[in-house]
């Protein structure tokens, strides 16, 4: 139930806090509550039933750059990290989380947006599989949004 969702991701934080994974500071932001709110909800669940789940996958791919900025001329290298993806039916569901305010995030969204389209043209590149979805995640409002 709920409950034990809860307690067992603040036991979870509380074994990174003493491992020193997670500073004081990071601790004190982080909620077991909406940690387990992700893992109950339609996104967390399908992660969960998924037979790979990558955590801060690396990225680096040399890439036309006409791929990721129009009319630009030869090559460009990207470079930066998957928050997490999970393969669903062969092709991957990238999730970036967020912990920005409702407001915040809306102020960014295009950024993120652009960053995630990126992501979309070089993970075929790095895995070799499609990008079916791109989701952020939101933990400060409990919610996924659906980019792609």
């Amino acid at each position: 139930g709920k409950t034990a969702d809860i307690a067992m991701c603040t036991a979870v934080l509380d074994s990174l806090r003493a491992r020193d994974i997670l500073s004081e500071a990071e601790y004190k932001v982080v909620s077991a509550e909406h940690i387990a709110k992700f893992f109950t909800s339609r996104l967390g669940q399908r992660m969960l039933n998924s037979p790979r789940i990558e955590r801060e996958f690396p990225i680096f791919a040399e890439v036309p750059a006409c791929d990721i900025m129009l009319d630009q001329p030869g090559n460009t290298i990207i470079q930066g990290r998957a928050d997490m993806f999970f393969v669903e039916d062969g092709k991957i569901v990238l999730v970036d989380y967020k912990s920005d305010s409702a407001k915040s995030l809306e102020a960014e969204l295009d950024a993120y947006i652009r960053q995630l389209s990126i992501y979309r043209t070089v993970l075929p590149i790095v895995t070799g599989l499609e990008v079916k979805e791109i989701y952020l995640y939101s933990f400060s409002g409990d919610k996924e949004i659906l980019v792609e």
